[in-house]
């Protein structure tokens, strides 16, 4: 494996009291990093704050893999364009 440090996806199951089957499907989705080594399904260390945010949309406001999916690429454009912003700014400063 690579620089990144993995943790085994069953206990953070079983601290969460969830299902091994909603991990992997959340990982289907691309919206965790996780592995497969050793028959043992991995979790990115890197991905655990995603991972929980997730569940919390899908446990506690009961939305869907595919709308979080998306609100997932919502969050990301909004955070590219904000960086676009604020490199404009910095540069319009200069004109100034």
């Amino acid at each position: 494996m690579d620089q990144q440090e993995w943790i085994p996806a069953e206990v953070f199951c079983t601290h969460h009291h969830i299902e091994l089957s909603l991990v992997q499907a959340i990982g289907d989705y691309g919206l965790v990093d996780i592995s497969l080594s050793e028959g043992q399904v991995l979790i990115s260390t890197d991905g655990l704050a995603d991972l929980e945010r997730v569940l919390r949309l899908y446990g506690d406001l009961g939305i869907n893999l595919e709308g979080i999916e998306a609100i997932s690429f919502l969050l990301e454009r909004v955070r590219s364009l904000q960086h676009e912003v604020r490199i404009l700014k910095a540069r319009l400063k200069a004109y100034e």
